[in-house]
């Protein structure tokens, strides 16, 4: 674990008013470093901890993790008291290597800090995913590796997402998207909750922001307030430990 030994912060958000501690990270992998922004929630200072990922939209299409939509839900996890990761994808910004063409190599960018963040902590009650457009596309595949995952947001769901084929079940989860949005049409966001419906007895809510175009542009607050809601129903408690450390014991045994 590599941390820049620096507070941050950044307009719309308050690390001290959140009750924690925002960083800048660098993440190992196989292919090189990635840069990041971590924050430490002291809200709930004990384990078992909880944590979210916030996937960034397209680097083909200048997606990064400053990207608005990204710091809005970011923010929302960060009001709940989790501890939030959001990165930047392989060749964008400070991150090693070059910005790909194959979604599974951003894939295992996403699969990798994922391991970062819950590796932080022994127990870890809460893991959520979210994602914008693309970073929802990833997100998704990543929900259907990893069943550790407990939920995940959705905004702006692209048509690859809703095309996706699920072959497992999927936890709770949220789906955003603006009635004005030019680049996702409304009946991608209507047929991917349906789907993930029939899929599972998970509970996936679909919400619609009618005034509200593809980047939530003037309704980041409502976007933000729309995550907080539903992922704060669905907190899980201590009593539902995912407890990460035995679980690799496990995993470990049965490969040798």
């Amino acid at each position: 674990m590599n941390f820049i030994k620096n507070r941050l912060s950044f307009k719309g958000f308050d690390p001290f008013s959140l009750n924690g501690n925002l960083y800048s990270v660098v993440i190992n992998t196989e292919e090189g470093l990635l840069e990041g922004r971590y924050f430490e929630s002291l809200k709930e200072n004990r384990q078992p901890k909880s944590v979210a990922l916030v996937l960034h939209p397209d680097p083909k299409k200048n997606g990064s993790m400053n990207n608005k939509v990204v710091k809005s839900m970011f923010n929302a996890f960060a009001a709940l008291g989790f501890d939030v990761l959001r990165f930047n994808f392989r060749g964008v910004g400070k991150s090693k290597g070059k910005i790909s063409k194959d979604e599974d190599q951003n894939l295992k960018d996403a699969l990798k800090c994922m391991d970062w963040l819950i590796s932080k902590h022994e127990e870890i009650c809460n893991a959520w995913i979210a994602g914008f457009a693309f970073g929802g596309f990833i997100g998704m595949k990543a929900v259907m590796r990893r069943p550790d995952i407990t939920g995940f947001v959705l905004a702006s769901p692209t048509a690859e997402t809703s095309s996706l084929n699920m072959l497992t079940p999927c936890p709770d989860g949220i789906v955003v998207a603006g009635g004005k949005d030019t680049f996702s049409e409304e009946n991608h966001a209507y047929e991917l909750s349906k789907a993930l419906l029939n899929q599972s007895n998970s509970e996936i809510e679909l919400e619609y922001l009618p005034e509200s175009d593809h980047y939530f542009s003037n309704h980041e607050d409502l976007l933000r307030q729309k995550i907080e809601s539903f992922v704060k129903k669905r907190i899980r408690t201590p009593s539902e430990i995912i407890t990460v450390k035995r679980k690799r014991k496990k995993q470990s045994k049965s490969a040798e």
